[in-house]
């Protein structure tokens, strides 16, 4: 405290963590995070009617992060480890003003910014393919490094871990708010709390695409241990896709809302909450294209009913219609500048079951930012989202209430990406397939989610208090993404684009229910205090169902020839000619066929605190996290091949419905223990 009408609050946290990893040379890697954590808080109360306030936070952080695992099927050394840094820094600043016992406004302006970068630990280099030694489970490795696990194409062309690029992707947020309240009586008509608005925001997206000139390659099946981990001849591998350099450009959203909202009470009983938004959604590429340029208005309605006047019986609901608006990532398709994600070719090897084979890259469609590859309906919508309830509350006393609760949503105008092949003819022996991108409000999309929602609560009092709740709902639909990136009939006569689709979706939980309470340990001394707690949480298994992504038949060649019928699978001894094909996602059962097994937890803790005076106070915390050290499965293999020809997809299908990595296992139980020094 400055002086009695100015205060400020600070608080850092450094976090620095290490641990370590397996390489196929032998060599572990040690990983680290270090998290630099920063807050500060200043209010300045500059009459009895004006406060200021502003607030700022910082979180950058550096970690290591095993890319080469994901698109390579491991580290080759530890040079092959990522460093990825991610953070940013929030600043807001308020000003509440009271002009009369009837008006309030509040100003609010906040600017945001959050950037993400991965560097490698190494350099590219040139890949020599010369095993100059093995390690200990035989595997031949180059102990000559730092080097980067390296594919040489046999063309002279060499790609390596270094998939991304130095250039950061930055995201910035600048929001301005100014909101009016205006509190009416009119005796006869009950009284109004009115609030009138206007908010404007801004998202820019700068480096839309992180993934420099190089590629990501797909596999099957793990390296001959007798050969270079990285050789071409090691593996199958069934397609790479190549990626242009990449540049600073990126998408813009802009968000104009204005609106009006009324909480009536209209009498002892009956309470009215009436309000709409006017929206206008502006959302733009790098060179100024409008791809949503939409104005709509969305209702708010609720009504609350005291049964007996005395607050015994409440019974409510509501009505409400949320924009979804379009998410930044859906924009990136249509940056014309960007290269990566926004610029790449994939290559298919028809032989990529039988690696002694010689490779034959295939061009199955290049991908680029003009806009005749990727474009959007003229009368593209936002998202929306249409939600009622309706509850009752009961309350046995001050201190004890129950509620139940029914919750319906229901999406619409959901975006989806349709996709088609058109060709370069300039050279009519040697046709180019370009692939295009249509992204448009898709009907035939849906989604929806309904759940009954049981509460309790006991306040506290004679030295305990207990929360309990539970919700049993349901998520269905046949798409998943918010950001119009969902497969849904990507291609509209592929069978393998609609099949199986409706079911449960991937984030469904039948059953979820969590019980926390505490208890104050009545002492004599005022200066000594202990409580004890606990959580107890329960959840339904995840649902989930055989997939896998397979190289589909989705049309003719470049002069119109059909060998295979459409929709057939290229598993590797198909010979479908020329025909065009494309990767897409296939549920061979039905969406959410299966679950997970339920879960339980019981967390623990005891705090205890001491006063030393009346400005210095000590705290020690002791916790227990899932003390029957309960190791249910959390997720699962899901991936599945419909025929089976080598051992690695035998092993995949036998390893459907397992865990296959600790990640996928409840967490065993842990400890943690806290001090605290205050003054």
């Amino acid at each position: 405290i400055v002086t009695d009408s100015a205060w400020f609050f600070l608080a850092y946290d450094k976090n620095f963590s290490t641990g370590s990893g397996a390489s196929k040379s032998g060599t572990p890697w040690e990983s680290f995070f270090d998290g630099d954590y920063a807050f500060g808080k200043g209010t300045w109360q500059v009459s009895n009617d004006h406060r200021v306030q502003f607030t700022y936070s910082r979180d950058p952080a550096r970690t290591t992060s095993n890319y080469a695992l994901s698109f390579f099927g491991g580290p080759y050394d530890p040079s092959d480890i990522d460093v990825q840094e991610q953070g940013g820094h929030l600043w807001v600043a308020n000003w509440n003003a009271i002009w009369s016992p009837q008006i309030v406004t509040d100003v609010k302006v906040a600017q945001f910014q959050n950037s993400f970068s991965i560097n490698p630990l190494a350099e590219p280099h040139t890949f020599d393919g010369q095993p100059r030694g093995r390690n200990a489970d035989n595997v031949i490795f180059d102990p000559a490094g730092p080097v980067a696990p390296a594919i040489d194409m046999n063309d002279n062309t060499v790609y390596d871990t270094n998939i991304f690029s130095s250039d950061p992707e930055v995201r910035k947020r600048s929001q301005y708010e100014a909101a009016l309240t205006y509190f009416l009586d009119t005796k006869s008509a009950g009284t109004h709390t009115l609030k009138v608005g206007v908010d404007y925001a801004k998202q820019e997206n700068v480096g839309a695409s992180i993934i420099q000139g190089n590629a990501l390659f797909y596999f099957v099946g793990t390296a001959n241990l007798e050969s270079h981990p990285f050789d071409m001849a090691s593996r199958g591998y069934r397609y790479y896709q190549d990626f242009a350099l990449p540049s600073l450009a990126g998408p813009k959203n802009m968000v104009t809302t204005a609106y009006v909202q009324d909480d009536w009470q209209f009498n002892q009983n009956l309470a009215f909450n009436v309000g709409v938004r006017y929206e206008k959604n502006d959302n733009e590429n790098d060179v100024g294209e409008k791809v949503i340029s939409d104005n709509s208005f969305a209702p708010r309605l609720g009504v609350s009913w005291d049964v007996t006047g005395g607050g015994k019986h409440l019974v409510k609901g509501t009505y409400a219609q949320y924009k979804a608006g379009i998410n930044l990532t859906t924009l990136s398709p249509f940056v014309r500048a960007a290269g990566g994600q926004s610029s790449y070719t994939t290559y298919y090897n028809p032989y990529w079951r039988n690696p002694a084979h010689a490779i034959q890259w295939v061009n199955i469609g290049s991908v680029t930012p003009d806009s005749a590859a990727s474009s959007f309906a003229p009368n593209l919508k936002p998202q929306q989202i249409n939600e009622w309830t309706v509850s009752y509350e009961y309350s046995f006393s001050p201190e004890l209430g129950v509620s139940a609760r029914y919750v319906d949503r229901k999406w619409e105008k959901i975006i989806t990406v349709e996709n088609y092949y058109q060709y370069d003819m300039t050279d009519p022996e040697n046709p180019i397939p370009l692939k295009r991108q249509y992204i448009f409000n898709n009907d035939d999309a849906k989604r929806s989610y309904k759940a009954i929602m049981l509460t309790a609560e006991k306040r506290f009092s004679k030295n305990w208090a207990l929360f309990a709740n539970y919700t049993h709902s349901k998520a269905e639909g046949n798409v998943t993404s918010d950001s119009g990136f969902d497969t849904f009939e990507n291609y509209p006569n592929v069978p393998q684009s609609t099949w199986n689709r409706y079911g449960y979706l991937p984030w469904d939980v039948t059953n979820q229910a969590k019980v926390q309470g505490y208890y104050q340990v009545p002492l004599k001394s005022e200066r000594h205090r202990l409580t004890v707690g606990g959580v107890f949480n329960y959840a339904s298994g995840a649902p989930y169902a055989k997939n896998n992504t397979a190289q589909v038949v989705v049309g003719p060649d470049a002069y119109g020839n059909q060998t295979c019928a459409i929709g057939t699978e290229l598993w590797g001894s198909e010979d479908c000619g020329s025909d065009q094909t494309d990767k897409l996602g296939v549920f061979y059962e039905k969406r959410g066929a299966h679950r997970t097994p339920s879960t339980k937890s019981l967390d623990l803790s005891v705090n205890y605190g001491y006063q030393f005076t009346k400005r210095v106070n000590f705290a020690a915390r002791f916790d227990v996290f899932n003390v029957t050290n309960e190791q249910e499965v959390i997720g699962v293999n899901t991936t599945w091949y419909p025929e089976v020809t080598t051992g690695s997809q035998t092993k995949t299908n036998y390893l459907f419905g397992y865990p296959t990595t600790n990640q996928q296992i409840q967490g065993a139980r842990g400890y943690r223990f806290q001090l605290a020094l205050t003054w």
